[in-house]
């Protein structure tokens, strides 16, 4: 007997989500729906997670253990599932933004032409 699969995808290329809905239904754009056996979702979740390309996708199914299911994740997420003593969490790490100096904004020259007082005694 089968068990329910739901799969999430964000920015993969269109033969994936082709492959997709041959075997499951779309009920929302790139949420992906349908109940199969164990060896059907190994082998669509292997040709999914090897053609993700620059984007993400999650595959949960039920499986025999403490939560009652299984997340599978492809493609870089800021989400990450760790095992916690047999539990599946989820980890958020932040964005790395490069530093650009160009986005601090000058400071505006004094209209006396004078330094600001005090200025030497700052710290920084």
């Amino acid at each position: 007997m089968g068990s329910m699969v739901v799969i999430s995808t964000t920015s993969v290329p269109d033969r994936v989500r082709g492959a997709l809905s041959r075997w499951m239904t779309e009920p929302g754009a790139g949420l992906y729906v349908g109940t199969m056996n164990a060896r059907v979702r190994q082998e669509l979740w292997s040709a999914v997670s090897a053609s993700v390309g620059d984007g993400a996708a999650v595959c949960l199914h039920t499986a025999d253990n403490e939560q009652g299911y299984v997340v599978l994740t492809a493609g870089e997420r800021r989400r990450q599932v760790l095992d916690f003593d047999g539990l599946q969490l989820i980890r958020l790490t932040a964005q790395i933004e490069e530093e650009d100096p160009e986005w601090l904004p000058e400071a505006p020259e004094r209209q006396d032409g004078g330094e600001t007082p005090g200025a030497e005694e700052v710290p920084f």
